[in-house]
């Protein structure tokens, strides 16, 4: 006879308010016509607590299997256009858990820029803290012993990875999104407080590194950053990004999602807008991290790079002239179709392209391995080196954010901060190649 049909709860991102929110909906089989066996199709509809209070998982299973009944007995019809009404199941006697609770958040998460962060976030509470007792105890009974009891049992947990014990930073990170749900546990009425906030100093654990000495390699030397934009083994297209990454100090998301309409013409020197990044899941176009803009001035190398690279050697990619909504360096053809010289420029580049991308480049001109981001502090440690003003070369890499009063009132004005651009001296073997007119792309 087959498997009965209960009904299958999905969560999909919906836009509404100005917002995205993740919402459940559930998926109804339907029946062939004339035949109660053998579906072809499935409907879905959104799920809704008449309470108003939030939908859990257990919650929205329950209602898809209602639903799914309601339509296989015949008391339902999806050509109705109308919802069904679905009584609320029964609450359960069994209270409601931590492990439960942290769950069901963790599930009703938006992918947003960090959503790479969510999944970590489960991945974290899968590994630490769902085996202990702490995810047993009731919701509406958690108290701040108990989360310092959960604290030290992570502070002496060893990593499978390394057989080290976590580091304090990695403690924090674990214990973070739990103390996050149980915020909302609180905004929701199912608990009085939440147990982290009210843990003595000494108990909350601190963003420390295991061996903090390791940040130290987090950057590129001066001559590490003129090796590799002077290597005339990369391709074109890598080497205009590796200048923009280097020079801007602008997040791999936030580079790959520059346009040439963001190089404004300014003097002495032209301005780069950083004002959207890239979602490396969803690949949608965003505001940066911190919702603000960031306004720079163009080195004279990368704007000798981009003008060159505007003139000969995009036209040579992608077969065409720029327009001034086209990204700097975007990928080649249409996504998830093979590269034509006909299909022109596609849409932006894969985060993990240009990870794949630089690795390869590295290990080409001789050099250690690096994270992409690490040119980001490459440029801040330039600056100090150069002996750029702290209070400019911050505004190029960091927005205002609680500083607002400080950027707002001590705000250099633009010839200063073209002048202390103008201090970074890099001079890779292929600069002069740029100032060439007569250059014709490899």
């Amino acid at each position: 006879m087959g498997r009965l049909r209960t009904g299958a709860v999905i969560w999909r991102v919906v836009r509404r308010g100005g917002a995205n929110e993740k919402l459940p909906f559930a998926r109804i089989t339907l029946h062939r016509h004339g035949s109660p066996d053998g579906a072809v199709r499935k409907t879905e509809r959104e799920i809704v607590r008449p309470d108003g209070k939030t939908v859990t998982v257990a919650f929205a299973r329950e209602i898809a299997r209602a639903w799914q009944s309601r339509y296989d007995d015949g008391l339902w019809s999806p050509d109705d256009r109308t919802a069904p009404t679905v009584a609320v199941p029964p609450t359960t006697t069994t209270p409601t858990t931590v492990g439960t609770w942290v769950t069901d958040w963790l599930d009703r998460q938006v992918a947003r820029e960090a959503y790479s962060e969510v999944l970590r976030d489960r991945e974290r509470f899968r590994l630490w803290i769902a085996p202990t007792e702490f995810a047993a105890l009731p919701l509406a009974k958690v108290t701040p012993r108990d989360a310092a009891r959960l604290i030290e049992k992570l502070r002496a947990a060893k990593s499978p990875k390394t057989g080290e014990r976590l580091a304090p930073r990695t403690v924090r990170n674990v214990i973070d999104p739990v103390s996050r749900a149980l915020r909302s546990a609180v905004f929701e009425g199912e608990l009085v407080a939440d147990p982290f906030a009210s843990l003595p100093t000494e108990f909350r654990p601190k963003a420390v590194d295991a061996h903090p000495e390791r940040r130290r390699d987090y950057r590129l030397s001066r001559t590490a950053v003129e090796t590799l934009l002077g290597d005339v083994g990369v391709e074109d297209r890598w080497l205009v990004l590796w200048h923009m990454l280097f020079l801007t100090g602008a997040r791999v998301s936030e580079a790959i999602a520059l346009r040439w309409c963001d190089r404004d013409a300014r003097t002495p020197l032209r301005a780069i807008t950083i004002a959207e990044q890239v979602h490396h899941r969803t690949r949608e176009r965003g505001p940066i991290k911190s919702r603000d803009v960031r306004v720079l001035p163009e080195h004279p190398l990368l704007g000798a790079v981009l003008e060159w690279w505007r003139v000969n050697g995009w036209v040579q990619e992608y077969g065409r002239a720029p327009a001034a909504d086209d990204l700097i360096v975007p990928s080649r053809g249409r996504p998830g179709r093979p590269w034509k010289a006909c299909d022109g420029p596609g849409g932006p580049l894969w985060q993990q392209a240009v990870w794949d991308a630089m690795q390869r480049d590295l290990e080409g001109a001789g050099l250690p391995r690096h994270r992409v981001h690490d040119a980001r502090h490459t440029l801040i440690s330039l600056c100090s080196d150069a002996g750029v003003a702290a209070n400019v070369g911050e505004r190029w890499t960091h927005t205002a954010g609680g500083r607002s009063a400080r950027h707002l009132y001590d705000a250099p004005s633009w010839d200063r901060q073209c002048a202390e651009m103008s201090k970074i001296a890099l001079c890779p073997s292929t600069a002069a190649r740029w100032t060439t007119e007569s250059a014709e792309p490899r």
